[in-house]
């Protein structure tokens, strides 16, 4: 990460590793859906080989997607520094995106119910910028203890507005 002068780090955080098993998980979904849509209709009128040859490249899809979320994990990392909140991610793309803390509306802390199961959260720090969307400016998936940073965070943002 590129720091801003006088800018110092707070907290340095990873995705835990189950964040892999919660996208495999997502992944598989998708592909399942995927071959019941595109999939599923030609096997009744393929032979027995070219069925077993189609199901075998959606498991192979499904394969790639899983080590792609392996490396993806690798390069995620989320920063909260004394003045701002920062993400860096990607394998293709490399991505680094900040957000200071005069612009940040909310702090937010959710589970689905599978991250629930696995013991993962994520952190999302909102912004007002957004025109309406239900989506964070940053979100910070894959946290064992989101609550900690999600407090630091909102402490963070309630010294810059007073001042301190």
């Amino acid at each position: 990460m590129r720091q801003l002068e006088n800018e110092n780090i707070i907290h340095e955080l990873r995705p835990h590793r189950n964040i892999i098993i919660y996208w495999s998980l997502r992944y598989l979904l998708f592909v399942a859906i995927f071959f019941l849509v595109f999939g599923l209709p030609f096997l009744n009128i393929m032979k027995i080989a070219l069925s077993i040859f189609v199901m075998l490249i959606f498991l192979l899809i499904y394969f790639a997607l899983i080590l792609l979320a392996f490396f993806l994990r690798k390069t995620y990392v989320y920063y909260i520094t004394d003045k701002r909140c920062v993400f860096e991610g990607g394998i293709l793309r490399r991505i680094s995106h900040s957000v200071t803390y005069n612009k940040i509306t909310d702090v937010e802390v959710s589970q689905n119910i599978l991250e629930r199961i696995m013991g993962i959260a994520t952190l999302k720090i909102q912004t007002a910028g957004l025109g309406g969307k239900d989506k964070s400016e940053l979100e910070f998936v894959g946290l064992t203890d989101a609550e900690t940073p999600a407090a630091e965070v909102s402490k963070l943002k309630q010294a810059q507005e007073t001042g301190k």
